[in-house]
């Protein structure tokens, strides 16, 4: 098994938390899959890390930014909306917390500019 690309410490950190020992162990099995997911849809972004073509900070962040809103959305789980006198919180549905929603655009920072595929450019059709 692969090294995650970041620790719970690192998530603990992002968040401004202290994890128990179940958060911590929950983190690390969601980091392994959150960096497992990354590897697939990227297959050589740890040669791309090695040959300094990526940020290794960024992948790091990367992985914790997916982690934390993961974290986030699940321990809301089943709460719509909160009232207090003072404020009210609206929690976003659990169905945002897949490890699926790695976007385009940590994608597109990640890969080096040498590596990424060429994209069709916005066209204009004019009648002749």
């Amino acid at each position: 098994m692969a090294t995650p690309f970041a620790t719970p410490t690192d998530v603990a950190t992002l968040l401004k938390v202290t994890f128990d020992s179940a958060e911590e162990l929950q983190c690390e099995m969601v980091l392994s899959a959150i960096s497992a997911a990354m590897r697939s849809r990227m297959p050589t972004l740890d040669t791309w890390i090695s040959d300094a073509a990526t940020d290794p900070v960024l992948v790091k962040f990367a992985a914790c930014d997916i982690a934390k809103n993961y974290i986030q959305v699940t321990k809301a789980a089943g709460v719509k909306s909160e009232t207090h006198p003072e404020y009210t919180i609206v929690f976003q549905d659990v169905d945002g917390a897949s490890l699926d929603s790695f976007v385009a655009d940590w994608i597109d920072l990640l890969t080096p500019a040498s590596n990424r595929s060429a994209r069709g450019k916005a066209f204009s059709i004019h009648p002749g």
